[in-house]
C-alpha cells in the first residue's frame, strides 16, 4: 500500500504512491499533508503557527522521512488530506 508525501513529481508513474491511487478506484486515494498546525507558543499559553504550507519528508533514511524538511515538525502536526470529502462531493 502506498503512501504520498508531500508534492509528486509528474513522471512518477511507476511509484508505489501512483500505482496505488491508479488501483480500482474502491477506497484507494491518495493522502497528503498541508500545512503546519504545531503551536509554537504553546508553553506560554499562546498561540503561534511556523507557516510551513505543504509536508516535504526530508531526504535520507526512513527515520527521516517522518520529519518535514521545511520546518522540522513530525508528519503528524501537518493537516492530513486524503480526499474523501471529493470523493464524497463527486458521487452526489
Amino acid at each position: 500500500m502506498g503512501v504520498a508525501y508531500g508534492r509528486t513529481p509528474p513522471s512518477s508513474s511507476s511509484s508505489p504512491a501512483a500505482s496505488a491511487s491508479a488501483g480500482n478506484g474502491a477506497g484507494a486515494a491518495e493522502v497528503r499533508y498541508h500545512e503546519c498546525l504545531r503551536n509554537h507558543a504553546a508553553a506560554m499559553g499562546g498561540h503561534v503557527v511556523d507557516g510551513c504550507g505543504e509536508f516535504m519528508p526530508m531526504p535520507g533514511d526512513a527515520a527521516d522521512a517522518l520529519k518535514c524538511a521545511a520546518c522540522g515538525c513530525h508528519r503528524s502536526f501537518h493537516r492530513k488530506d486524503d480526499g474523501q470529502q471529493q470523493q464524497q462531493q463527486q458521487q452526489q
